[in-house]
């Protein structure tokens, strides 16, 4: 192995089942598709008139499995572009206010390239607030992506009932084409498609609230404001090896200015029942 010119993985050779001869395009297909589940395709088979035993079906999916369970030990991190992209989470940290202890809701959005993040407290998770957020932090970074990456909530993502596709929220969607970027979705139940940003709020988590104290959710907002220039856009990135402050000051001009851009809420409308008077 040390002496290739390049890596070649392992790869167990599949002794045919012969049995299986007749159905093995499909199989290898399949296989895939339905999650390396032998009973799955046992059960499959034998409606097709596959006469053999579950523990055949089961010695031809056990290299396909290994194959794959090697391959997800393995990631290519995806980078973007200056401006090319910012990703966007919720994050939620229990904190001790003089009063009591209480639950801090954390907006986080993150510029891809230079991993600069913008980082606000918010009384709940409801569309107005985080809209308003998403403005905020369009302000703090002087504009903002082509492309924003989400993960599915309802505010953003409305997930189909009795197997009707999903949709956009359309509330938000006339926000995404008010400010004029293009909302994604990372891939389901994989939190590490949004990692910069599942990053930024475990930072806060970790690196932010540790042996501080705070009077009340002013008082966090005011010092977490003031964190970033002192800690997080100026630290040595794990990642990149950078300040995200320094690269930031490649990624800015790529932004999508906002100069002269009105606030979503000063152009929605809204429908509303009243009463006559």
């Amino acid at each position: 192995c040390l002496s290739m010119d390049e890596w070649q993985p392992y790869r167990r050779e599949v002794k045919p089942e012969t049995l299986l001869d007749a159905w093995r395009p499909w199989l290898e297909a399949r296989v895939i598709e339905v999650g390396y589940s032998a009973q799955i395709l046992f059960q499959e088979l034998r409606v097709k008139g596959f006469t053999g035993s579950y523990e055949t079906v089961k010695r031809f999916v056990a290299p396909f499995r290994v194959l794959a369970d090697r391959a997800a030990l393995c990631q290519t991190r995806f980078e973007t572009a200056p401006g090319e992209q910012a990703q966007v989470d919720y994050g939620q940290i229990r904190v001790q206010f003089r009063s009591q202890p209480a639950r801090v809701h954390l907006f986080v959005m993150t510029l891809g390239y230079s991993r600069r993040g913008f980082y606000s407290d918010s009384g709940n998770e409801q569309m107005g607030t985080f809209l308003e957020a998403h403005e905020r932090a369009f302000d703090h970074f002087g504009g903002l992506c082509r492309t924003m990456l989400y993960d599915r909530p309802r505010i953003v993502w409305e997930t189909g009932k009795e197997g009707k596709p999903g949709r956009w929220n359309p509330t938000f969607w006339r926000f995404s084409e008010h400010w004029g970027f293009e909302p994604r979705l990372c891939a389901a139940y994989r939190a590490q498609t949004k990692g910069k940003v599942e990053s930024g709020v475990r930072y806060v988590k970790c690196n932010f609230v540790p042996g501080r104290s705070f009077v009340d959710i002013i008082d966090f907002g005011e010092q977490l404001q003031q964190w970033p220039s002192g800690m997080s856009d100026t630290r040595i990135h794990g990642t990149v090896h950078q300040r995200p402050i320094d690269r930031f000051a490649a990624e800015q001009p790529a932004l999508v200015p906002i100069g002269g851009h009105r606030p979503f809420g000063d152009c929605l409308e809204v429908s509303r029942i009243v009463a006559d008077d």
